[in-house]
């Protein structure tokens, strides 16, 4: 089993958003980040939204596990 630390991308109202900063109820669709530092400059560049200062980092854990195959 691996485990790693990873960041979605939330609105002060608190749901989860995509790249064009809609909401999204599953975490699997959620904007991500590896790095803290890609986010700061995500939210400086080109696709920034509307009101950044918006928008906030949340840590999440991904664990990858193998599973048996069936063939």
């Amino acid at each position: 089993m691996e485990t790693y630390m990873s960041y979605v991308v939330k609105h002060k109202d608190g749901y989860m958003v995509n790249v064009h900063f809609k909401s999204v109820e599953s975490i699997k669709f959620a904007l991500r980040f590896n790095h803290v530092e890609d986010f700061k400059n995500f939210m400086i560049g080109h696709y920034k939204p509307e009101n950044p200062e918006d928008y906030y980092l949340q840590p999440i854990k991904t664990t990858y596990e193998e599973v048996e195959s069936d063939g």
